[in-house]
């Protein structure tokens, strides 16, 4: 056993005699001149490489993707000149494909005075002219429901950076609306009687707005609207004055102009208005319209807006709920003309039916929506309409509802909804929708 002992003993004492022993990195740089020019040339190329690296520069596609995700597909697409812009959209609901030119120009020769120039067109050719003079509400305003053809009231956005608190300015327009659709009065009008007209003319109007804090917010306008009705364009369905009279279409015979004054008051608790997952939203709008040459046409408009928005266990589902209401209500003996009427049907109403297809003095819509973001630019949607129009105040109640139900897509920028694709179907049929905003 000792001898053993000896053996493996003696054996690892010459394997240790035999290594070289570790040299220290100076000693190996003298022993090695070789190894040493090489590691001074490889720091020679490090240091030469950094004073050349100059910024990363994107492409034309990666500055257009990039677009695309930071301001969305609508805005992306548009062109701009200096002061002049173009983009598509932009007109009315109804007006089909359209394509818009802007010209704005702020602080015009240094003074507080901002203006802007508008013309929009569309495949049904639909005209849209627009010139604003002032302090000019720069950011582009939230639909109240959406564009009527009389020119419907706005809500602020709201913004990450606010741009003010107080706006004033003047505004001329005039619209040339081609194609609008009347089937007549009531939930029981029929599908069949669908007839058109051509609604034309200018308003002059003064615009106020102001706001409270980061979430509240008033509007104000005022102003003369001279609308006129024609024979409409399309040739696949009669005028309206073929089918309707002055009785069943109250004001088809005679347009007067209006002075018109409309004031909105809002609060807007959504955590991102463009893409809201939790929050909401109420509105209240008062407006009144004076016959100007007399009073056959004289009535005001109460309307009422509420959208809440709650998340179901995570921020990528969420039940998105939107109720809304217009009520009209008739100076004396006036009457309330047809083409000023607030309608149900279409892409921002009931899905399922197609614009305007309900009219009358009043109206309630409910919405309701589930919402499932699959991954962040794109989101699935399941939804439910249902509402009524009606003529007298009493029968404000859940009978005899209209309803359309369906699926969608939504694709998605970091803040906003750019596309959006509803299918809705009701007993009607199925309509097909492809809008550049978000439902509600």
């Amino acid at each position: 056993m000792f001898s053993v002992l000896q053996t493996l003993f003696l054996i690892t004492l010459l394997n240790t005699q035999n290594v070289a022993p570790l040299s220290s990195p100076q000693e190996v740089s003298n022993s090695s001149p070789e190894i040493a020019s090489r590691s001074e040339l490889l720091k020679q190329e490090r240091l030469q490489k950094e004073k050349e690296l100059k910024p990363y520069k994107l492409g034309k596609l990666e500055k257009r993707l990039l677009s695309l995700e930071t301001k969305g597909f609508r805005e992306s697409l548009g062109t701009r000149f200096g002061d002049f812009y173009f983009s598509q959209g932009g007109i009315t609901t109804g007006a089909g494909f359209s394509a818009t030119g802007r010209y704005f120009k702020a602080n015009l020769f240094d003074s507080p005075i901002d203006i802007s120039a508008s013309a929009g067109y569309s495949l049904k050719q639909y005209q849209l002219y627009t010139f604003q003079i002032g302090n000019i509400l720069r950011k582009s305003p939230e639909l109240f429901l959406r564009t009527t053809s009389s020119g419907g009231l706005s809500l602020f956005e709201k913004t990450k950076e606010r741009e003010g608190d107080f706006y004033l300015y003047g505004e001329f327009t005039y619209r040339d609306f081609t194609q609008e659709d009347f089937y007549g009065l009531g939930t029981d009008s029929d599908k069949e009687d669908r007839t058109d007209f051509r609604l034309t003319g200018p308003s002059y109007e003064g615009v106020a707005a102001l706001r409270f804090g980061d979430n509240a917010g008033a509007f104000l306008r005022g102003g003369l609207f001279q609308p006129e009705l024609r024979n409409g364009r399309d040739s696949a369905f009669p005028n309206t004055s073929v089918l309707f009279d002055d009785e069943t279409a109250p004001g088809l015979d005679q347009q007067p102009d209006y002075f018109r004054f409309a004031t909105q008051f809002f609060y807007d608790y959504r955590d991102l208005p463009g893409d809201p997952e939790t929050g909401g939203l109420l509105a209240l709008s008062l407006a009144k319209y004076f016959d100007r040459d007399g009073d056959q046409f004289d009535f005001y408009r109460l309307a009422f807006d509420a959208r809440q928005y709650i998340p179901l266990w995570s921020e990528q589902r969420i039940l998105a709920l939107h109720f809304y209401a217009s009520l009209d209500e008739e100076s004396g003996n006036s009457r309330v003309p047809f083409y000023l009427m607030q309608t149900l049907g279409g892409s921002d109403t009931i899905r399922g039916y197609p614009d305007f297809r309900f009219r009358d003095k009043n109206l309630f819509l409910i919405s309701t929506e589930y919402r499932w973001e699959p991954t962040p630019a794109v989101e699935l949607v399941l939804f439910y309409d249902t509402g009524k129009v009606f003529h007298e105040r009493s029968d404000f109640d859940f009978s005899n509802l209209k309803s359309g139900y369906g699926f969608g897509v939504r694709f998605k920028t970091t803040d906003s909804v750019f596309l959006r694709l509803d299918i809705g179907h009701s007993e009607e049929g199925t309509n097909i929708y492809l809008k550049w905003s978000a439902s509600f």
